[in-house]
């Protein structure tokens, strides 16, 4: 990029005072008496100076970020950007790069990025510590340094972040075996099985029609949970028509709406809505009580996670984290949900879904690594070669010998960043 170039001219009598020795690599001397010289010298602004290297574009709800700015000293500086977004929703930087000169492009560790928390649209900054991790970028000054990085779309925990059309009328249950989501409805009375890259399209399992109010997956059979007789549990094989495994057991409660499976333990979690109560299953034996808890709202929806249990309930419509270490529950967290009358929860490919009878959908919620929507890169080049000396200066009048006030002019040399200011040194 060309900045600043053409004709440049001062007046001496509002030159700056001359800078200490270091200021003067590569500056060019202009004699034009022998009773003084004048050295000069182009300097760029500020420790580095950023031109932009890619525009961002908007793409549907995408994020835009611009970075505007570097600044700071060798170990930390800072990073000055805006960021827009059609959702208005708080935005994260990610995805940090950089390269030397005509290298090749690495990444930046996480841990060397600070004052990174979710921030809304508009002007913020972030800090990068050079030195730290395995970058290690001593003397940052003497570099030239490109650096990109993106925003992403940060929305609350809970937030439904894509939605699908349900397949039945009233969808009621939800789990993930590793490759595929599959839901329950109690108005159909069936269980379908959804394509992964396309949850809307799905095919019903040829089963009796049963009133499924939950389902969960062990890692080797299906397992479902009825209102028939009050209350009952049936665990399927995994073929074309979900076979029934051994005899159906009657839950410990009236009207169950929710069951999961914790793989750390190798127990079952239902829910009952006639007695308002959580059961665990004993693990030897799924249709012996190993344990009762008292719960916080009426849960609609119960999945594991490979390290919590989670619960969504309906009044109050909250989902709950838990812990079970050593069969013991422990509420750790708390979160709002958009769902008025969930159906199902679970688990899969680092997310929470959740079924929502009123709008018969089925939501991927954010968490708290959630991202929806990238930006682009904003490429920036950090520049920390000094500019070329000045081209073609002359002096007006030539000779000054017996003049107080004459004029300078020169040519500003090709340079990635703005010319600033330009510095000279009276000698004699």
């Amino acid at each position: 990029m060309l900045c600043n170039k053409g004709i440049n001219s001062i007046l001496y009598n509002n030159l700056k005072t001359a800078l200490p020795n270091t200021f003067f690599k590569g500056c060019m001397n202009m004699k034009r008496v022998v009773s003084l010289a004048i050295v000069m010298c182009m300097v760029f602004g500020g420790f580095v100076i950023m031109n932009p290297m890619i525009s961002t574009k908007a793409k549907g709800e995408t994020p835009l970020l611009t970075i505007t700015d570097i600044t700071g000293t060798s170990g930390t500086i800072t990073i000055l950007y805006t960021t827009s977004d059609a959702d208005n929703d708080n935005l994260l930087t990610c995805d940090w790069e950089y390269k030397i000169d005509n290298g090749q492009w690495k990444e930046i560790d996480g841990g060397a990025i600070e004052n990174n928390d979710p921030k809304p649209p508009g002007v913020s900054s972030i800090t990068w510590n050079t030195t730290f991790g395995t970058n290690n970028l001593q003397d940052i000054e003497n570099l030239d340094i490109d650096f990109k990085m993106k925003v992403s779309d940060q929305k609350p925990f809970g937030t439904p972040q894509v939605s699908y059309n349900s397949p039945g009328g009233t969808i009621s249950g939800l789990t993930w075996d590793g490759t595929n989501y599959y839901s329950c409805d109690i108005d159909t009375g069936k269980i379908y099985k959804h394509n992964t890259n396309d949850i809307p399209v799905s095919t019903p399992y040829n089963t009796p029609t049963r009133s499924y109010t939950g389902i969960a997956w062990d890692g080797t059979y299906l397992w479902s949970c009825t209102y028939e007789d009050f209350g009952t549990i049936y665990k399927h094989e995994m073929d074309s028509s979900l076979t029934v495994v051994g005899v159906p057991f009657s839950t410990f409660g009236n009207d169950p709406t929710a069951i999961a499976y914790d793989t750390i333990n190798g127990c079952l979690y239902t829910y009952c809505m006639g007695t308002g109560k959580m059961y665990r299953h004993r693990a030897s034996d799924p249709t012996i009580r190993a344990d009762t808890y008292n719960t916080i709202g009426t849960y609609k929806g119960l999945t594991f996670d490979g390290a919590h249990l989670w619960a969504i309930a309906w009044n109050p419509n909250k989902i709950y984290k838990f812990t079970t270490t050593n069969d013991i529950l422990q509420l750790v967290a708390t979160f709002d949900t958009t769902s008025d009358v969930p159906g199902g929860l679970t688990h899969g490919e680092n997310y929470l879904w959740c079924g929502d009878t009123v709008a018969d959908k089925i939501h991927k919620l954010s968490n708290t690594n959630a991202i929806s929507d990238f930006s682009e890169y904003s490429n920036f080049k950090i520049d920390n070669k000094a500019p070329l000396s000045p081209i073609n200066p002359t002096a007006d009048p030539s000779s000054w010998s017996s003049t107080n006030s004459f004029n300078l002019n020169w040519d500003n040399p090709n340079d990635l960043s703005e010319i600033n200011e330009v510095y000279y040194e009276p000698t004699t």
